[in-house]
């Protein structure tokens, strides 16, 4: 028996071979378990106004070197962060190293994600500062 968040609406689960899963929830956590099968992955969908527990998308916003500001999206803010300071990331931001995170948003699905880079992106810099600012206090 495997456990997950409680958070779903819908949940999708692969088995190894031929069979089915079942799933439970005692409220706190969903319970799966599959006979005589092995688990191979397990999709936990959110529910409404809900981020997805099992993935999940962020725009996020690094200050460079220069103290300029990039913003992009990505699964895990902290190793594309690495990237970036590889040198592998974004072409705007490899030569202006090192960045630093300064803001991560979780966003309920790529899509989302995308939608509020591009939303970030068209907001001037003294607009985008205030956020940072805001962000920074709570």
């Amino acid at each position: 028996m495997q456990r997950f968040p409680p958070t779903a609406d819908r949940v999708q689960v692969s088995v190894n071979g031929s069979g089915s899963a079942s799933w439970r929830s005692d409220g706190k956590e969903l319970f799966f378990s599959a006979p005589d099968q092995n688990i191979m992955a397990v999709d936990v969908m959110p529910g409404p106004g809900e981020v997805n527990p099992v993935r999940r998308d962020f725009v996020y916003i690094v200050r460079c070197a220069d103290g300029s500001l990039y913003t992009g999206y990505a699964r895990d803010p902290e190793a594309r962060l690495r990237v970036h300071n590889n040198g592998k990331g974004a072409r705007y931001t490899a030569g202006r190293r090192p960045v630093t995170l300064v803001y991560s948003e979780a966003c309920r699905s790529r899509s989302d994600a995308v939608k509020r880079e591009y939303e970030l992106k068209q907001w001037s810099r003294k607009r985008k500062e205030q956020l940072l600012r805001a962000a920074s206090r709570r």
